[in-house]
């Protein structure tokens, strides 16, 4: 399962297909997993990229959830690309 480092934490993606790079973004606390199908459909003509941002799914876990935290998940998705 690929993972990548963030701030010393580990963040979990899940990554499919060949081509430019297209960033499914899960709303709110929603995990990669959701999106599988997406990835399998879209994966087809881009490179389809999904993340669980930290303390979702299988990316470590946060002792809460800051006042910051949407910021924070759009910085990950950037540290993925």
């Amino acid at each position: 399962m690929p993972y990548f480092k963030y701030s010393d934490q580990r963040i979990h993606y899940r990554i499919e297909g060949n081509g430019p790079l297209l960033l499914i973004l899960p709303g709110n606390t929603a995990s990669s997993k959701c999106h599988c199908d997406d990835l399998a459909y879209f994966s087809q003509t881009f490179t389809a990229a999904a993340i669980d941002y930290l303390g979702v799914g299988m990316s470590d876990r946060l002792a809460q959830f800051g006042k910051d935290w949407f910021r924070s998940c759009a910085d990950q998705a950037a540290a993925l690309i």
